[in-house]
């Protein structure tokens, strides 16, 4: 299942840069065989990486897309500035292998249930709201909005 769209990089990464990563041939328009498979190969990782922590049956019944989305997102703009030799020389690999390890975080707690959307209630005592997460005192860390995507989940 895609999870991503063109225009949800463009949304995260601008539309000037998804254009210079993947404007292969100079001519001022994307290859958009090339963005499509990058964009099918991260929500494929998406998927693979549920399968693997998930322990019900796979597909899930329904898979929280939000959360399967700013996954994906990761993984892609990993693979998007890879494509950048520049990039890639002047910051090293551990960049986009951060936000790959995000993303692989962001599925298994996912899938173990310990990550999911949940209709956004009052704070009560005893919960903090930080960041689009609620935390409350209890072992569950919950995404409210599915816009925050780093940091431990």
């Amino acid at each position: 299942m895609a999870y991503l769209a063109q225009v949800d990089l463009e949304h995260r990464m601008t539309a000037q840069r998804v254009l210079a990563l993947y404007d292969d041939e100079n001519t001022g328009t994307v290859n958009a065989a090339a963005l499509a498979a990058v964009l099918q190969e991260a929500s494929n990782l998406v998927d693979g990486h549920i399968a693997r922590s998930y322990t019900g049956t796979f597909p899930m019944p329904s898979p929280p897309p939000v959360l399967c989305k700013s996954a994906a997102t990761l993984y892609a703009i990993a693979m998007s500035v890879e494509r950048d030799h520049a990039y890639v020389a002047k910051y090293g690999e551990k960049h986009t292998l951060d936000m790959r390890k995000e993303a692989e975080k962001m599925c298994e707690k996912s899938a173990a249930g310990l990550l999911k959307l949940v209709d956004a209630p009052p704070p009560t005592a005893g919960t903090t709201l930080t960041g689009g997460l609620v935390i409350s005192s209890g072992p569950q860390l919950t995404a409210v909005d599915g816009v925050s995507n780093t940091g431990d989940y």
